[in-house]
């Protein structure tokens, strides 16, 4: 809320594609964290300038997670993510 208005708007983390960004095995894009002096880039944007969410799966390492793993940790655990355009056919007909 500003001025007595309220803004609908969300924080979002902002990502940004890595190196060969294009998996041919998955058929998914790689992204990564964007960061800056050690710090998540982050911006508030306003609902209205959306198109779509994005549905992200962690890229895993050759480490297994540990037992107690808590899954509100996973945007600060893994260093990049695929994004799944295969998560509805709306996502789907976007990337392509």
């Amino acid at each position: 809320m500003h001025g007595g208005k309220t803004y609908p708007c969300a924080l979002v983390e902002w990502f940004s594609t890595v190196g060969r960004s294009w998996d041919a095995i998955t058929g998914m894009w790689r992204v990564q964290p964007d960061i800056c002096h050690q710090q998540h880039l982050l911006g508030v944007v306003h609902l209205n300038s959306f198109l779509r969410g994005a549905h992200l799966l962690p890229i895993f390492g050759a480490d297994f997670l540990p037992l107690n793993f808590d899954h509100t940790f996973s945007l600060d655990a893994f260093a990049g993510y695929y994004v799944n355009h295969f998560a509805d056919h709306h996502m789907h007909e976007i990337v392509f």
